[in-house]
């Protein structure tokens, strides 16, 4: 009604009491302007279920600041991510290009969107700024989603940068004492800060 429009333009006109497109922008935003049912913005599921039964906070091509195509590779980009609440964030890794000749093996892994004009940051950068930023928004496990295009010593440099950054919060072992079938995966309550890596299993020979 005339009364409620008249509040928003008061609660978001600048100093000289116009109402501006950037102040209408800012309103457009606000939480006032949502319809999402505010009730949501919290945990309020059985968290006990098995993983899997989950719709989950994703991000694609997590390091992209822009175009998939041309844009910059960053790792702001996965700070971004965490602290809007995404909970599975994806690590497009790949040889860097002359990496053989890189003194440290560190130094041999890039992320980026291969195969186009992206740029490339290094993996080694990721992997702090994830662990530092984890659990800010959220408790709840975080997956990381390992497209990976690495040689396999490079993908053992992959598991040791892992193990070094993470530590005891990265999921190495089963989950003792889970209430679930054992052919369940574990639930995002046990799974409370704890970093799970998604990932395709190698071949074997025959």
């Amino acid at each position: 009604d005339f009364a409620m429009c008249e509040r928003v333009v008061e609660r978001y006109a600048g100093p000289d009491g116009r109402f501006t497109v950037n102040n209408f922008v800012e309103f457009l935003h606000s939480n006032e302007n949502s319809i999402f049912n505010p009730y949501h913005d919290t945990v309020y599921q059985d968290m006990n279920q098995p993983l899997a039964h989950y719709f989950c906070n994703s991000s694609h091509n997590s390091y992209l600041m822009g175009s998939q195509i041309t844009g910059e590779s960053s790792v702001e980009a996965y700070v971004r991510c965490l602290l809007d609440g995404c909970r599975c964030v994806e690590i497009d890794t790949w040889n860097a290009k002359n990496g053989s000749n890189e003194p440290d093996p560190d130094d041999r892994i890039d992320v980026w969107h291969g195969n186009t004009m992206t740029s490339k940051i290094k993996f080694k950068d990721v992997l702090p700024s994830i662990m530092e930023h984890a659990f800010h928004a959220s408790e709840w496990p975080v997956v990381l989603s390992i497209e990976n295009h690495c040689n396999i010593e490079n993908q053992k440099t992959m598991a040791k940068l892992f193990q070094q950054c993470f530590g005891g919060y990265l999921l190495c072992e089963p989950v003792p004492s889970r209430p679930e079938p054992q052919n369940a995966y574990p639930s995002p309550r046990l799974m409370r800060g704890r970093i799970i890596i998604k990932y395709k299993k190698l071949k074997t020979d025959g």
